[in-house]
């Protein structure tokens, strides 16, 4: 079981998660008449580079869910749901289009000194943000997100992290530990 759940993990971190979600075309001329349809739309959610998942942390780090003030609300349990709605809604939203759009949220340019700089595409990031809003329901949401966090691979990046902990070679050693006064 667990070699499943390994392998599945694998496969969703190489081929990333793909989606579909109906967004209007361009109007369409029928006779005298336009029409706007919906057409289906496929986005793709890879694992993030490093600086995509420090874009994710930046975002998500500002959502806060107060359980407490969801418990003790009583009767006002869904006014204050729909605050939270209102409150993080486009956040949400905002964090699904820089997962979607990965590395390509940033526009390069390379400097004189053969360096390349990275400027965040804000206005790239808002329309994708604002598609998302209005055609990702909540039931859809809750599965975006659990794609996310598992394409995010954050087990490996901890792991990295205790590694490089663990193999400091010049980390000092303080021979005074363990002498008493």
């Amino acid at each position: 079981m667990i070699s499943l759940e390994k392998n599945e993990l694998s496969r969703l971190v190489d081929e990333g998660y793909s989606f579909m979600i109906q967004v209007p075309s361009r109007p369409k001329w029928y006779g005298l008449k336009t029409r706007s349809i919906l057409e289906p739309r496929k986005f793709t959610i890879h694992e993030p580079t490093l600086a995509i998942l420090d874009r994710i942390a930046r975002e998500s780090i500002d959502i806060i869910l107060d359980e407490e003030a969801l418990k003790n609300s009583g009767a006002d349990t869904i006014q204050e749901a729909k605050a939270m709605a209102l409150k993080h809604a486009k956040r949400c939203a905002r964090i699904l289009a820089i997962a979607v759009l990965g590395e390509g949220i940033y526009k390069q340019k390379i400097l004189n000194n053969g360096g390349v700089s990275y400027r965040e595409d804000r206005v790239r990031i808002e329309r994708l943000a604002t598609l998302f809003e209005h055609y990702i329901k909540p039931s859809k949401l809750v599965e975006l997100f659990g794609a996310i966090i598992a394409t995010m691979n954050l087990g490996d990046f901890i792991y990295s992290i205790r590694l490089i902990q663990t193999q400091r070679t010049a980390m000092p050693h303080r021979i005074e530990e363990g002498l008493e006064d």
